[in-house]
């Protein structure tokens, strides 16, 4: 027992709420599930519109598939690579794609890929069980057009026929209509365009993830073992209990981002309408550019909200991440390091978004249903637009996404949830939350929720966002410039 009183250890410091109150606190979460809750329906009701639209069976005239379709680009991928690959061992390629766990319209697309692999006997025993499925009298025609050009040549057919062939099946059209031709045909050598730049970005790709997936647990399990050995600690204060900063942040953001969703619908009707054809698809490419400018309006009055509302400065900053923690270079630094950490993270999303899919497949064909397509990537839909979207695209996911979605998630709602919770659940909790935000289906939601941990963990230990910012703006600088890369090789 001390002697006297001066032995005593000093009493522990009272945790001090952040800048708000407790009224503000509750409003503003109110405010947060209720807004939180229309814009994931709506976000996901606009999937919902979308898959339903690409899985029904398209106009007469219209594409069977878009350009984008997982079917599709996984052929088109395969065909390249067997232009480098002995005729011999061709066939092997064709069992990464199965047609009967595709659609009618997919089954088609696969015809014309199936006979480059396998031979034109192939092609047509595809197309005999393509004609035995439901929904099969959508592609008759179609199916027709295939039939004759592997039972004689693509010269039988008429130039009327041709065209229609290339309207409907695309690439995998022009494909069937060149396969009498010499590799050196220049039509036929466009179809095999960028085969070794192709199977070297591959490569890349493949050695990028598992290299950067190895240091990913070397970084993780040095911060573990760091931590567990009170080497390194964490530096967001856990506030107390009564402050509203955050939350009315994270409420504002959401106010902000359902007003730009119900403007965009509410153009939508108003300039596209009920156009068709390539008037519509001009009016959607200046709403899809109107509406992302518009998008910018929102980063000022996050950043700015507390001195709009009058909050204590600095303190209100401060709790929202915004400041220099540690110095502004090692913060960069550190953000670095960062997204290395949370690699594995995103990978283990990926892959239990990959396992989700797969039994949803199974439980949908044992039910005796049409098994779903699998999801394709949205941000692919905007390569094939101009330059002019390609830049707004780009600082969107650059500077805009790691600023606002930063203060937003991991500077508001994490430290508000960090208040009465531990910080895994408050990172589970938030990392949920930022997902469902996005537009994507629910089920590939797997990484971005892993990734969003590992970026919550950062926060946790560094304090300030400018880590958090700089890994976030890594992490999409390389995705597009990845799909980009991608979309460019396959042509």
């Amino acid at each position: 027992m001390p002697a006297n009183a001066t032995d005593l250890p000093p009493p522990p410091t009272p945790r001090a709420p952040d800048p708000g109150s407790p009224r503000a606190e509750r409003t503003a979460w109110l405010l947060t599930i209720i807004l939180g809750i229309a814009i994931v329906f709506i976000q996901q009701v606009g999937v919902s519109s979308k898959t339903a639209a690409k899985q029904a069976p398209p106009a007469p005239d219209a594409p069977l598939v878009d350009s984008f379709d997982p079917t599709l680009l996984t052929g088109k991928i395969i065909v390249k690579i067997s232009s480098l690959v002995p005729p011999h061992q061709r066939g092997d390629l064709a069992t990464n794609l199965d047609p009967s766990a595709a659609s009618v319209e997919q089954g088609v697309v696969l015809v014309p890929i199936i006979a480059e692999l396998r031979g034109k006997d192939a092609a047509l025993e595809l197309i005999d069980q393509i004609r035995k499925r439901d929904g099969a009298s959508t592609v008759t025609a179609d199916l027709d057009l295939l039939h004759t050009i592997y039972t004689s040549t693509p010269s039988a057919l008429a130039p009327e026929a041709r065209a229609q062939l290339q309207r409907r099946l695309g690439w995998a059209g022009d494909l069937a209509l060149t396969s009498d031709l010499p590799q050196t045909d220049p039509a036929r050598a466009a179809i095999f365009a960028n085969a070794s730049g192709l199977i070297v970005f591959l490569i890349f790709i493949g050695l990028g993830i598992l290299g950067a997936f190895l240091a990913g647990c070397a970084v993780l399990l040095y911060w573990l073992l760091a931590y567990s050995s009170g080497r390194s600690t964490p530096r967001l204060p856990r506030p107390a209990p009564g402050g509203s900063v955050g939350i009315e942040t994270v409420a504002l953001f959401m106010a902000c981002f359902l007003a730009l969703k119900l403007l965009s619908l509410a153009m939508g009707e108003l300039f596209v309408g009920n156009l068709t054809g390539p008037a519509a698809d001009a009016a959607e490419h200046r709403l899809t550019i109107t509406v992302m400018i518009l998008q910018w309006v929102i980063l000022p009055i996050v950043l700015f909200w507390p001195t709009i509302r009058g909050l204590q400065q600095p303190d209100a900053r401060k709790a929202l991440g915004l400041h220099r923690g540690n110095g502004f270079i090692k913060e960069i630094a550190a953000g670095f390091l960062g997204y290395i950490a949370c690699f594995p993270l995103l990978i283990a999303g990926a892959i239990v978004s990959v396992l989700l899919m797969f039994a949803w497949q199974i439980i949908q064909k044992a039910l005796g249903g049409t098994p779903p397509n699998a999801p394709a990537n949205p941000l692919l839909d905007y390569f094939e637009q101009g330059p002019t979207l390609l830049i707004l695209l780009a600082t969107l996911a650059v500077v805009w996404a790691p600023i606002v979605e930063e203060v937003v998630f991991r500077g508001g709602l994490l430290r508000q949830l960090y208040t009465r919770n531990n910080i895994i659940l408050a990172a589970i909790i938030s990392s949920i939350v930022f997902a469902f935000m996005h537009g994507y289906p629910i089920i590939m939601l797997g990484s971005i929720i892993g990734l969003a941990m590992g970026l919550a963990m950062l926060r946790w230990f560094r304090g300030s966002l400018i880590s958090c910012i700089t890994a976030h703006a890594i992490h999409n600088a390389l995705v597009s410039a990845l799909l980009f890369t991608l979309v460019k090789l396959l042509g």
